[in-house]
């Protein structure tokens, strides 16, 4: 098969391996700082004593000795009741009980729904009408994350009704409507996000993305509404202020993404700015995890003989396994089939240890038979899970993927053991890659002229290639034929003067060919190489997690996300992983995000151990130590002498962090008059960073601290960063009188 010229777009792998002990907790730093921030606030620090760095590990503060001045110490016994105070409001503010329903929205980049569960019966959870979702071609319960507007930027349509309203227009009248698909990857592709960034329809027209995420969120909001009030009883009408939202979002998603998805929420009125705590925000993989906790062997999918073969050595180009097609003209030199049969739905199996050709034939021949020998019995699967139990979820959307490792703690809950790791490799890539073939196929610059010029047509053909794509079985064996639109074919011939059949015959590849019913037949082969890199960078990227040395003793790996609805993609992972882990893939893989995050929102405090994806901090001067700190960095502030661009971490890059986990310090108004304060928060990848210059330390976020108006001369703020939740979130108090003081962070406009 002609393959040498083919474009395929490439994959970036977006994994730091970066092992430690998993029960290692974050490190002191300095006793001694001072906050710098031009010059209008400093860290309040009596002469004789050391400044306030106190921090909360797992629910316990730990604070530095102090020194106090004999005029303060007996205000010691007062300051910390107020600090006391606070650790426990911040506590108190991970969710509202009093909500009688919870209303979980699975935003995905393809496809969208909702569920909800009301709180004296946790246990039914509703999914979405099936009139509102399940059209043929697409999970039932949920409907295409498409948007149509029209050209005043008002809603029409979402879903199903948004494509169909689309493609029932003339080319002429699309130019004037506002198209828009899969529009949530931008939240996780642009490199700076705020709230005034733009998107751009399929006409070329550019909207504001709140415009966009508002009314899609709205239209879900409406619709739940109406079904929540046809429910109702007359003497108990359901409210707004009745409903407890929760909206899903990738683990691997930056702050300032949640942030926007908020800002979006606050726009489309699920919240006001007096009700905040009405939404929570709930991580994909997490949700995905709290209702695989409850599985049985029947609700998930049965293992089958697989279909796949493996190249016995790793690809060149990333390092991991090949899948192809067995038996199918594949251009790999030599191909391996599992020698695994038909077994158990899952099986338990012995710790991965890397690349399948390092296990020797004996040993692999062993764990074969083990796996026919020992079926699991039905129901014992959900009796597995008890105290210490780790696992691996493994959440495959359209657009990302995300993976997560948790453990079950006692009383039910979930511990994470490291940091949330994941990337672009979402379905969408395959969109891509056949995008890349027509491109190989009828040229660039006519697949660019088509996709401006003939939108609708574009979409029809996209989503043709959907269906084709959720379809695709590799068992089966058989080409896929894919009907290309008639003013795909016309346009073709009158831009090139030639036919699309002999565009087809001239790319020299057998396994793409042009039939006489008017189809684009493409042979299974050429199909699973559309797949190939995208299913070999989650596998890779799962092989690298899993050898970790702090990651041991993993027992399962649940496969969940819209993806894994694909047979390609599950026969790839129980192919690679099967003899080392219980492969778990649900019934109702595409809704178990959905399920979970209505459980996520019923008990927030499920997850209460989380990892830090990042090392945040601020700014700070330290007393200049010459043999420590570089001579550049050298200033001098009141007759003494500072080391400048101190990085003071709040917490560190993989750190566990107990829910409601807060970094507390104290700051004081450079004058007394001073009514507020900005304070630039830092992020960086690498656990320790010296210094807010360090090579990938960025500004992610601003603090803004409001200082109450009081008469004293003596002002001091006791600021709290909460990092244990699923948001990063800042409050603060006014240590002198009690008050608190209005706090914000700002990710979107830093």
């Amino acid at each position: 098969m002609a393959t040498s010229h083919r474009r395929f777009r490439s994959l970036s792998d977006t994994l730091t391996k970066n092992p430690r002990s998993i029960g290692k907790m974050f490190r002191r730093k300095s006793k001694s700082s001072l906050k710098e921030e031009d010059g209008t606030l400093t860290t309040h620090a009596p002469t004789t004593s050391t400044a306030i760095d106190s921090y909360s590990t797992n629910g316990k503060t730990k604070s530095p000795k102090k020194v106090l001045s004999p005029s303060r110490s007996g205000k010691l016994k007062e300051r910390h009741k107020k600090e006391a105070s606070m650790s426990n409001a911040v506590s108190g503010n991970l969710q509202d009980n009093s909500r009688r329903i919870v209303v979980a929205i699975d935003f995905g980049t393809t496809y969208s729904g909702y569920a909800y569960a009301f709180r004296r019966k946790p246990d039914e959870i509703h999914l979405m009408r099936r009139k509102e979702a399940g059209q043929v071609g697409g999970p039932s319960h949920k409907i295409p994350t498409i948007l149509l507007m029209d050209e005043r930027e008002q809603f029409h349509a979402f879903g199903y009704d948004a494509r169909d309203a689309y493609h029932d227009m003339t080319e002429e009248e699309s130019q004037k409507w506002l198209y828009f698909e899969k529009f949530k990857m931008e939240l996780h592709s642009r490199k700076e996000l705020h709230q005034s960034m733009e998107l751009e329809a399929t006409n070329g027209r550019r909207v504001r993305a709140t415009v966009v995420f508002s009314h899609a969120l709205r239209f879900f909001r409406d619709t739940c509404l109406r079904e929540l009030t046809d429910m109702a009883i007359a003497d108990h009408p359901i409210s707004m202020v009745d409903i407890q939202w929760v909206i899903t979002v990738p683990a691997i998603w930056r702050q300032s993404a949640k942030q926007f998805m908020r800002h979006a929420a606050n726009e489309a009125g699920l919240i006001t700015p007096s009700t905040t705590k009405q939404l929570i925000i709930a991580l994909e993989p997490e949700a995905a995890s709290i209702y695989c906790r409850k599985l049985r062997m029947r609700e998930c999918i049965p293992d089958t003989v697989p279909a796949l073969s493996v190249s016995p050595s790793p690809s060149p180009s990333t390092g991991a396994p090949k899948y192809t097609l067995a038996g199918s003209h594949s251009t790999s030199k030599s191909s391996l089939s599992p020698s695994t049969e038909a077994g158990a739905c899952i099986s338990s199996q012995p710790t991965y240890n890397g690349p399948r050709e390092k296990i020797s034939p004996t040993h692999h021949a062993l764990t074969s038979s083990a796996i026919l020998s020992q079926p699991m019995c039905p129901g014992a699967f959900a009796a597995d899970f008890s105290f210490g139990m780790r696992y691996l979820v493994a959440d495959c959307g359209g657009g990302t993927v995300d993976l997560t490792v948790h453990e079950l703690d006692e009383g039910g809950k979930l511990k994470e053991l490291y940091k949330a790791t994941g990337g672009a490799w979402g379905s969408m890539g395959i969109d891509c890659q056949f995008e890349a073939l027509l491109a190989d196929i009828f040229g660039e610059k006519f697949m660019a002229h088509f996709t401006h010029n003939k939108p609708i047509s574009w979409v029809e053909l996209m989503s043709l290639f959907e269906a084709k794509k959720r379809a695709f079985n590799p068992q089966k064996n058989l080409p896929v034929n894919i009907s290309l639109p008639y003013a795909f074919i016309d346009y073709f011939r009158e831009r090139t003067g030639q036919s699309v059949k002999s565009a087809v015959d001239s790319y020299g590849d057998t396994g793409v060919q042009w039939t006489s019913q008017g189809m684009l037949r493409l042979h299974p082969s050429v199909m699973m190489t559309l797949f190939e890199p995208i299913v070999t960078s989650i596998v890779r990227h799962i092989s690298d997690l899993l050898l970790i040395p702090e990651l041991s003793r993993i027992e399962y790996l649940f496969l969940v996300g819209g993806f894994s609805e694909s047979p390609v993609l599950q026969e790839a992972i129980r192919v690679e992983f099967r003899n080392y882990l219980r492969v778990v893939i649900p019934q109702d893989v595409s809704l178990t995000i959905l399920k979970g995050a209505v459980m996520f929102g019923l008990d927030p405090s499920l997850v209460h151990i989380r990892r830090s994806t990042l090392t945040y901090g601020v700014g700070c001067l330290h007393p200049f130590m010459p043999q420590k700190h570089p001579i550049e960095k050298r200033v001098t502030k009141g007759g003494r002498e500072y080391c400048t661009d101190v990085f003071d971490t709040f917490v560190y890059a993989d750190q566990p962090v107990s829910l409601g986990h807060a970094a507390i310090r104290s700051y004081a108004p450079a004058t007394s008059s001073a009514t507020s304060t900005i304070i630039t928060l830092y992020a960086s990848e690498k656990e320790f960073v010296r210094f807010v210059t360090d090579p990938g330390v960025r500004k992610v976020a601003q603090l803004k601290l409001e200082m109450p108006q009081l008469q004293s001369r003596c002002r001091e703020l006791h600021m709290s960063m909460v990092f244990g939740n699923t948001e990063v979130t800042v409050e603060a108090v006014d240590i002198t009188s009690g008050q608190t003081a209005a706090a914000s962070v700002d990710f979107l406009n830093k």
